[in-house]
């Protein structure tokens, strides 16, 4: 019997040990679990701070791009606003001029009001002087004067038309540079020069050099 107890404090030593040798194997395996917690939570902590910069940049990139597209829309709205504005007001002169027609047809009807035209600005631009003509034209039909239009146009153009395209021209001249092919940069220079007539052969040479680029100007001399 002393002997079997013998043999049971054997086994238990041993069964002792071997909780050690666990235990010691599972605190090991814990560390390494802390250890492995704290890594995780410097990697979480720095994605986190790197995106959250990421996200105040996003924002204000935004802004940038709305603010510039609010303003090509606000000039584009500009622009529609005075084609409408133009259209309208051939509009009313068509009307004018449907309803004068049917008058011819019909002497006891009442006449219609037609609006006056507005004032010539005198503004340096050719498209303008245009538009004045054409609305002057058909302004001058409704009322039953084309010949005087005709005169007017004329005196109009003589006085103001033909100085304008040469300032504007003149203009365009100094803007001037060589975009694409050396041909292509003469073909325009050239078609300015018919608009201009009072420029000598020195201005004329320096406004052709001046627009060119650096290699075509070495060429030049």
């Amino acid at each position: 019997m002393l002997s079997t107890l013998e043999g049971q404090v054997v086994n238990l030593k041993e069964f002792v040990r071997d909780m050690r040798v666990t235990f010691e194997l599972v605190k090991g395996c814990t560390c390494e679990f802390d250890s492995m917690e704290e890594q995780f939570k410097d990697f979480v902590l720095e994605s986190l701070g790197s995106n959250v910069e990421k996200m105040k940049r996003v924002p204000n990139s935004i802004t940038s791009k709305l603010m510039g597209r609010d303003d090509a829309l606000e000039a584009m709205m500009s622009n529609l606003k005075e084609e409408i504005a133009k259209l309208k007001r051939e509009l009313t002169i068509c009307k004018a001029a449907l309803s004068n027609g049917m008058l011819a047809l019909k002497p006891k009807q009442r006449a219609i009001y037609v609006p006056k035209l507005e004032k010539f600005k005198g503004v340096r631009s050719i498209r303008e002087t245009e538009n004045f003509l054409w609305e002057m034209k058909h302004y001058f039909r409704v009322m039953s004067i084309e010949d005087d239009v005709v005169k007017f146009q004329i005196k109009l153009k003589k006085q103001f038309y033909l100085q304008y395209a040469r300032k504007e021209a003149q203009a365009k001249l100094r803007r001037l540079t060589q975009q694409d092919t050396v041909w292509e940069y003469v073909r325009t220079f050239s078609e300015l020069m018919l608009q201009i007539s009072n420029l000598s052969e020195k201005e004329t040479f320096y406004w052709f050099e001046d627009g060119l680029k650096s290699w075509a100007k070495h060429e030049l001399h």
